[in-house]
C-alpha cells in the first residue's frame, strides 16, 4: 500500500506539486519558528517590520532548499524494486529545470504570498501576539493562499498533467526481417 501511494504521488502532478510546496512551507515555518523567536528577540520588539522582513528571509531560505529535496524525491528518485515492477515516465526532465520552473511560478505569485505573510505577521504583532506566533500564523495562511491560486493557474495552463508513465522494461526496438528486407 504504501508503494502505491508513493508511485501515485510520483505520477499525478498536480499531487506531488501541491504536497511539496505544502510540505515545504510548513516545514520551513516549523523550522525557522526558532531562528526567528532568537532574530525578533535581538533586534527588538519595537522593529515589527524588520522583524517581519527577516522572517520572511530565514522562512524563504528553509522553503526552497526543503522544496528542492522534496521535488528530487517526487520526480527523480526510483525506490529499489525488480526491473520489471518500475514505473518511470518515459523522458524524466531535467531536475533543476523541473524545480526551477516552479520556483519561478511561485516567485509570481510572491507579492501575495508576501502581503499576506508580513502584512499578517505585522498586523499580530501590533495585536499584542509573540513574534514567532504571528510568524506561524501569517505564514501559513499565505501560503494557503498562494497554493489555491497556483493550483488552479497549473490546471488552467495543464501544467499540472499526469505524467506519462510506462510499465515493464523499455520496449525493444524491432529487428528487421528476411521478409522486410527482401521487399526494399
Amino acid at each position: 500500500m504504501t508503494g502505491r501511494a508513493f508511485r501515485f504521488y510520483q505520477r499525478h502532478r498536480i499531487v506531488n506539486v501541491n504536497l511539496n510546496i505544502v510540505g515545504a512551507g510548513l516545514l520551513a515555518v516549523i523550522i525557522a519558528k526558532w531562528p526567528v523567536h532568537v532574530v525578533t528577540g535581538w533586534v527588538g520588539d519595537e522593529y515589527k517590520f524588520i522583524n517581519s522582513v527577516i522572517a520572511a528571509v530565514i522562512d524563504g531560505v528553509v522553503d526552497i532548499g526543503l522544496y528542492f529535496v522534496l521535488h528530487w524525491i517526487a520526480n527523480h528518485w526510483r525506490a529499489s524494486r525488480p526491473e520489471h515492477d518500475i514505473d518511470e515516465p518515459d523522458k524524466p526532465a531535467s531536475f533543476w529545470r523541473e524545480a526551477s520552473l516552479v520556483q519561478f511560478e511561485r516567485l509570481t505569485l510572491t507579492p501575495a504570498f508576501y502581503v499576506i505573510a508580513i502584512g499578517g505577521m505585522w498586523g499580530l504583532q501590533h495585536a499584542g501576539m509573540r513574534a514567532s506566533w504571528a510568524f506561524v500564523l501569517s505564514f501559513s495562511a499565505g501560503l494557503v493562499v498562494t497554493r489555491i491560486a497556483h493550483t488552479w493557474w497549473g490546471l488552467r495552463s495543464g501544467r499540472f498533467e499526469r505524467i506519462p508513465l510506462r510499465t515493464g522494461p523499455a520496449p525493444m526496438p524491432k529487428k528487421a526481417t528476411g521478409a522486410d528486407s527482401d521487399a526494399a
